[in-house]
Order: structure tokens, then C-alpha cells, then sequence
């Protein structure tokens, strides 16, 4: 594994969100983790994968030349 997981404290507090509600999206299986035991963590990716997905607002607008190859 090439990035270190994070604990429910951590990840919690990168969402700005509290440990119960971080709880709550794992258990609705909208946020993935890893569970060692009795012990849930975090990759940093799944992370950036939540945010991704709950993003809003305007998207960035792409040029026509970055879709060339």
C-alpha cells in the first residue's frame, strides 16, 4: 500500500464532518474503508473519491485543445 491510511478521528476532521457522521456514510456504503479487526481505516483516497462525487456547482471549463492528443 503506497498511502497511509487514516483513522475515523482523521478522516473526520479532513471532511470537516463528526465521527458519527463518517460512521453513518460508511455504513451506507458511500464512503469505502478498510477494517482490520475491530478497526476501520481510511485511504486517503476514498477520500477524494467521496468529495468528487459530492461535488456541486459549477464545473471548470475545458478547452477544446486539453481533449487533444
Amino acid at each position: 500500500i503506497s498511502e497511509s491510511l487514516l483513522t475515523i478521528k482523521e478522516a473526520a476532521r479532513i471532511l470537516n464532518i463528526a465521527k458519527r457522521s463518517l460512521y453513518n456514510l460508511m455504513a451506507r456504503g458511500e464512503l469505502r474503508f478498510i477494517k482490520i479487526g475491530s478497526v476501520r481505516r481510511i485511504e486517503p483516497s476514498a477520500l477524494e473519491e467521496y468529495k468528487s462525487l459530492h461535488m456541486y456547482g459549477p464545473r471548470p471549463k475545458v478547452s477544446s485543445k486539453d481533449w487533444a492528443s
